[in-house]
């Protein structure tokens, strides 16, 4: 690469940055932590917590991979669950039940992939992938219909003002790196055929993959700020893998302030919340970070400790059937 191209590419990054900060400060601005909310008239069993969140989380993931699209859909549609789920709680003064979080969730999916997903990973060259709505009524084992879903996904669009365009951690990451240098000298253990800003990325996005399930970061950070957490928590990851020189990270740290705003110090505490979610990776436990597989990220957190159905991992079968036994329950308690 050329110092010219690599300047031109560093000039379309800042341009870029600056349009996601401008919408994140706008019309993608931060959601209404709505699980910090009290609501006394809701049955304990029924409320949204945020083992509950994780739960959903985990169940998207699992489509998502099952289904083989890129795993940034996920992002997207816990985007719109967590956006409708604050504007409802905000306009009506209450929260919303399990099952209603559970429609608004596998809605929010359809639309992510319908928007975002319908490209398969193998090769852009093969034909774009649909899931039709039926789908997705399958998936829910028929807790849901095709009418309520197409009822709920135009509540949803109506919601969110058709701002459906949300730019993710994982893309800030992409355009952040580009205030690197594709190479440079110095030692690094890391594999000749991915370079050193690839596997830098590569971990980053790990890291964005494990924060969206912890709802105290994504109801409370913005997407720039996880992505800028994650790259420089990937930094210190690698630091037995690749070698940066003080300069050269100074340098990078610097591009991305006049870009962005933000420093090392300003993300410090998203910085550390990331930190937590995988400590093994920041102690030196792991033996070789840069190998570390997106597929398993989401098996990487410990659902929260609220109850024994919360614990361990829950299918996306599972989840349902949970959701779908509470609701035979309250009939039989109308009956």
């Amino acid at each position: 690469m050329t110092f010219n191209s690599h300047a031109a590419r560093e000039e379309n990054a800042m341009e870029e940055l600056q349009l996601i900060l401008r919408q994140e400060a706008t019309i993608y601005g931060n959601q209404f932590d709505y699980l910090s909310y009290s609501d006394d008239d809701l049955p304990q069993n029924e409320r949204v917590s945020d083992g509950w969140r994780r739960k959903i989380c985990e169940w998207l993931f699992e489509v998502v991979d099952h289904f083989r699209f890129d795993r940034e859909v996920v992002s997207i549609a816990l985007f719109y669950l967590d956006r409708v789920v604050s504007i409802q709680t905000k306009e009506l003064g209450h929260t919303m039940n399990r099952r209603e979080y559970q429609l608004v969730a596998v809605t929010s999916l359809y639309i992510a992939i319908k928007l975002h997903g319908e490209v398969q990973l193998e090769s852009f060259d093969m034909p774009r992938r649909k899931l039709k709505i039926d789908v997705f009524v399958e998936l829910s084992r028929g807790l849901f219909t095709v009418n309520t879903l197409e009822e709920k996904e135009m509540e949803i669009l109506k919601m969110l003002n058709w701002h459906v365009n949300p730019t993710s951690s994982a893309k800030i990451i992409a355009s952040l790196l580009h205030f690197f240098p594709e190479k440079w000298s110095g030692s690094s253990n890391v594999s000749s055929k991915a370079s050193a800003r690839a596997s830098i990325y590569e971990l980053a996005r790990y890291l964005t993959e494990l924060s969206v399930c912890v709802s105290s970061i994504a109801l409370n950070c913005k997407a720039s700020e996880v992505a800028y957490a994650s790259i420089l928590c990937a930094i210190d990851a690698l630091k037995d893998e690749i070698y940066i020189p003080d300069k050269l990270q100074m340098e990078f740290e610097n591009k991305v302030t006049a870009a962005t705003r933000l420093t090392p110090n300003t993300v410090k505490d998203v910085r550390a919340s990331l930190q937590d979610l995988c400590p093994s990776m920041f102690s030196g436990d792991d033996n070789n970070v840069s190998t570390l597989s997106r597929s398993t990220a989401i098996k990487e957190i410990s659902p929260t400790q609220e109850n024994e159905s919360d614990h361990g991992k829950i299918s996306p079968v599972c989840v349902m059937n949970q959701c779908g036994n509470q609701a035979i329950s309250r009939k039989r308690v109308r009956k």
